[in-house]
């Protein structure tokens, strides 16, 4: 399945609940599903997305890095340098 989204989306993420993260265009990312279907665009320009394990993603704007939820909310702001994901959740 990952090489098939790699031919159809650029920086494709792997799915995670029955669905995956994708760059659609330039600075345009969304989450589409097992059917190739778009089932949320992501609001906010994001120039590129570091890594995706299905809970959270590492977000780039302008230099600046923060993190998303699987639901595409920013729950923190992109205004680090640099910033790493420990790979745990609380939960």
């Amino acid at each position: 399945m990952v090489k098939l989204l790699e031919y159809l989306y650029k920086n494709p993420f792997n799915f995670h609940n029955n669905k995956a993260l994708v760059k659609i265009a330039e600075k345009n990312w969304v989450f589409i599903n097992k059917s190739g279907n778009i089932i949320k665009k992501l609001e906010k320009p994001i120039d590129h997305v570091e890594s995706f394990d299905g809970v959270y993603g590492i977000i780039v704007i302008n230099s600046k890095y923060g993190f998303i939820t699987a639901h595409g909310e920013i729950v923190v702001q992109p205004i680090y340098s640099q910033i790493k994901n420990s790979q745990k959740h609380a939960g």
